[in-house]
């Protein structure tokens, strides 16, 4: 006799959105709930679930939005050792972190979102995050064993799902929304520490340049941590409010072991005909790609892959979401230089900044439907703001963090590459 199906219920707010289900095959399904389908104010929770569909969604599509909201990699691995390999179980692991997850959904066994703790908040001071890092120990382990917090978030990097009022820091429990994601420093690269100003820098540029890009902040202790504030949460008065995301994974329905366009990920064709067949603001949004593109290609940023740009949702309509995770990944040498998404003709790419000429680009002009030129001309847009802009966000973080070998590092590397990009003509 076949085990029954394990269920989940996916709320938005108050209301049931579906019901996530896992059979004793490990095939998992989503179907929308009825009630949910008939408010005015229903929406489809990524590109790949219409509302139109009728009955469950396959093992395929359910797992590309839902195994997308779990950690990865080292992070991954890490929590296994602690949680008994909880996270080798994506059903499992949202059935006991499911309840702040990115995005505005939340996910539970239960039947109704009153049954919930609507949690608190409890203060972690500094030098607790400095000891679990001076001691080698897991910020999510720690954090979940002693504060009893319930979040889950998306990637391979060590971060924390806070409440920060303040300089402090506060961990949230139960269904209580987080509203800022602290990073520790990557500890594998680099000095140990600098992972936390390189990020910091490159999001400031970013945002010195008209880039849309969350706040963000240094707080520091005995290390350094990099504070963002979340773009999928608003405050009106004193409650705390989600907002409804998806990653480009999602969106598209690939899992996360696609995220790179190398390891069967989407290139940039998908990206940009979704943004131009979802985007409320199609014109502005498709230019606000381009530009990310131009941006990563020249801090070296190698890590742009599919799960590090997203969506939004509101009442309107959909957008792109403020950029995140930008952060120069060619200054570590032991971090693969190949860019995540290939720029070129189908099957032709290129994935090696150094090696990309103006034909490349016009391939990608020709799929997705641009005049000859338009991607070049955004390129040099943007190369131009950013070389007008560098020198004072270095002297800004050398005013704010003293001399920092990273920040010189980055410096060097962009003024590298945009003498290269105009050497072989794809900048003016």
């Amino acid at each position: 006799m076949a085990a029954p199906s394990q269920k989940l219920t996916v709320f938005y707010k108050d209301h049931i959105v579906g019901q996530l289900s896992k059979d004793s095959d490990d095939f998992w399904s989503f179907q929308y709930e009825n009630s949910w389908l008939s408010l005015d104010s229903a929406f489809a929770i990524s590109f790949t679930m219409p509302l139109s569909h009728i009955g469950p969604f396959s093992n395929r599509i359910t797992k590309s939005f839902f195994e997308n909201l779990l950690p990865e990699g080292m992070n991954k691995d890490r929590i296994n050792q602690s949680f008994r390999d909880i996270a080798k179980d994506g059903f499992k692991f949202l059935t006991t972190f499911g309840l702040d997850c990115a995005g505005a959904l939340t996910i539970s066994s239960a039947r109704s979102n009153s049954a919930a703790s609507p949690g608190q908040l409890t203060e972690i001071p500094v030098g607790e995050i400095d000891r679990t890092i001076r001691e080698s120990k897991d910020l999510f382990n720690f954090t979940h064993k002693k504060y009893h917090s319930r979040f889950s978030l998306a990637g391979a990097q060590e971060k924390a799902a806070i409440v920060l009022r303040g300089k402090k820091i506060f961990i949230p429990t139960g269904e209580y929304p987080s509203t800022h994601i602290l990073k520790i420093p990557i500890r594998n690269i680099g000095n140990g520490v600098d992972s936390v100003y390189n990020e910091f820098f490159c999001m400031k540029l970013a945002r010195s340049i008209g880039f849309y890009v969350p706040k963000v902040q240094i707080i520091s202790g005995e290390f350094p941590y990099f504070i963002v504030d979340r773009f999928d949460r608003y405050q009106s008065e004193d409650r705390v409010h989600r907002i409804h995301q998806f990653d480009f994974c999602q969106a598209l329905g690939y899992l996360p072991t696609q995220k790179y366009e190398e390891d069967g990920g989407p290139p940039i064709r998908e990206h940009y005909r979704a943004i131009i067949g979802k985007s409320q603001v199609t014109i502005k949004d498709a230019l606000r790609y381009l530009d990310w593109i131009a941006f990563n290609l020249i801090i070296g940023n190698n890590d742009c892959h599919s799960k590090n740009i997203s969506i939004i949702y509101s009442p309107e309509g959909y957008t792109l979401a403020p950029f995140y995770d930008l952060i120069s990944t060619a200054v570590y040498p032991r971090i693969d230089g190949k860019f995540a998404i290939a720029i070129g003709k189908p099957g032709r790419g290129q994935f090696l900044w150094y090696k990309l000429r103006p034909y490349h680009f016009h391939g990608v002009e020709r799929q997705i439907g641009l005049r000859e030129g338009v991607l070049l001309k955004r390129f040099t847009k943007v190369a131009d703001k950013v070389r007008k802009a560098l020198p004072k966000q270095k002297k800004n973080m050398d005013k704010q963090f003293g001399s920092l070998q990273i920040t010189r590092k980055i410096e060097l590397e962009i003024s590298k590459r945009l003498r290269i990009f105009k050497q072989h003509k794809i900048i003016a």
